[in-house]
């Protein structure tokens, strides 16, 4: 192999390179995407049912820190962004942290500030997603019980 083909074919690793950590990084994001929809539904059906509620104060109040809570840690996973108003530019979450990685020239291999901070990232947002949701399946039952007290089919476990 002569010189003239190793710099012609750096340019496809370092391409290849880049296009497994973008593909790493972006599977990662679809599946706290995933979990910010499932959490937003989940939240949907709850705010229903506190609509309904009625005169069971107890239920309302149950629906509405589950509620609550399920915002708190949608935050988490990503920060909400509104038209009207920017981002809290002190606050970070799995997706902004991982969406910073998705920036870099696609014909360069990932330097290695990237692949430790990529690496590191991943983990993190893996970690996130789990205690998410651990949370959650930890918070259901006790608000599937109040909804039985009331006489209302339980909530939906999500996946």
């Amino acid at each position: 192999m002569t010189n003239s083909q190793t710099v012609d074919q750096m340019p496809e690793v370092a391409r290849l390179a880049r296009f497994d950590l973008t593909q790493r990084v972006t599977a990662a994001m679809a599946d706290v995407v995933e979990e910010i929809d499932g959490i937003a539904t989940l939240r949907a059906a709850t705010e229903a049912r506190r609509a309904s509620a009625g005169s069971h104060q107890d239920l309302e109040k149950t629906l509405r820190r589950f509620s609550d809570s399920l915002a708190v840690w949608s935050r988490r996973l990503g920060t909400p962004r509104y038209p009207s108003s920017d981002a809290d530019p002190y606050s970070t979450s799995s997706l902004s942290e991982l969406q910073r990685f998705t920036y870099a020239d696609p014909n360069s291999a990932p330097n290695q500030a990237e692949r430790t901070g990529s690496v590191e990232a991943l983990a993190r947002a893996r970690r996130q997603l789990e205690d998410v949701k651990r949370a959650i399946a930890a918070a259901l039952p006790p608000v599937n019980d109040a909804l039985k007290t009331a006489g209302q089919a339980p909530l939906p476990s999500p996946r």
